[in-house]
């Protein structure tokens, strides 16, 4: 659940609960060293994608990602894992 502090601009799509998106970007990099090459998936597995979509947004977890990796296929496979998620969620309602 995402919390709205004045101030503090932690809004739905800017904190995952306690999580603010500097941290965002600091978790995964912690994922990408400890995790290996999948390590992105790991990181979707451990936070969910569809939390991660409400509480951040995919543009932010993209931006994270591209910060982290020079890989321009990985920023675009964010898009299209967030994108699958949702159909498939979609589906299942």
């Amino acid at each position: 659940m995402a919390v709205a502090i004045r101030g503090l601009e932690m809004t739905s799509k800017r904190a995952f609960g306690w999580m603010p998106f500097t941290d965002l970007k600091a978790e995964l990099a912690q994922f990408k060293e400890s995790c290996g090459r999948n390590w992105l998936a790991m990181f979707y597995r451990e936070y969910g994608v569809l939390n991660l979509d409400r509480w951040f947004g995919v543009d932010a977890v993209a931006e994270a990602v591209d910060e982290l990796t020079d890989d321009r296929m990985k920023v675009w496979r964010v898009y299209k894992e967030f994108e699958k998620a949702k159909n498939e969620h979609r589906g299942f309602k």
